[in-house]
């Protein structure tokens, strides 16, 4: 399930820049309908969905609630998972006697939040490390990043929910292509103006 987890909301991250560039409203169907598989795929798609609601309510975007389009978007979603929601309720919730399972066998690791960030590192891979710290504020401070904002403000959703909910280190990776893609303009207008364009190769090499 780990292996879809990226696709979905990266797909579900690619719909919601088009809406920003088009205004198609009707875009939310399809956010819906992939939200939807994710949720049947891995229920941390919640934790995506809440950073989308939050982007909503802190950027212009928040226009969205005003269409029909965007209700009927959830409401795709909400149907699709429901069999999942309809089959835990005729199974006393396993979900959540596994989690609790989980918890009471010490499997459950808990990091502070300093051995979180750390671990973000192992994770990703200390080479990736500037990309995502670059990545990150360009979305929030860049005059050219403001129609995206609301990537940013789902990355930072993200990851805050998690780093208090002391989820697992790798809870958080699926989010990571966004600052990735920002932190890759960044350099990117760096190494432009500086005419070091054999950068560029040289990365895509390694």
């Amino acid at each position: 399930m780990n292996t879809f987890e990226p696709l979905v909301w990266m797909g579900c991250a690619l719909v919601i820049v088009r809406i920003v560039k088009t205004g198609n409203q009707r875009l939310w169907v399809w956010f819906g309908t992939l939200a939807g598989v994710g949720m049947q795929t891995k229920y941390s798609m919640g934790f995506f969905g809440l950073g989308v609601l939050v982007g909503l309510l802190l950027t212009s975007e928040r226009k969205a609630f005003a269409s029909r389009w965007f209700w009927f978007g959830a409401a795709v979603g909400l149907g699709i998972w429901m069999p999942n929601v309809v089959w835990n309720l005729q199974h006393h919730w396993p979900f959540i006697e596994l989690m609790r399972n989980v918890q009471s066998s010490g499997r459950d690791i808990k990091l502070g939040p300093a051995a979180f960030i750390i671990q973000q590192i192992n994770v990703l891979g200390p080479a990736t490390l500037p990309f995502w710290l670059a990545g990150a504020p360009y979305l929030f401070f860049a005059r050219d990043a403001k129609r995206h904002r609301i990537l940013g403000w789902i990355f930072l959703t993200v990851f805050g929910v998690l780093l208090v909910l002391k989820g697992k280190d790798y809870y958080v990776v699926p989010i990571y292509p966004i600052v990735f893609a920002a932190g890759g303009v960044v350099f990117e207008r760096i190494w432009q103006r500086r005419r070091w364009r054999w950068v560029t190769p040289l990365l895509a090499a390694g």
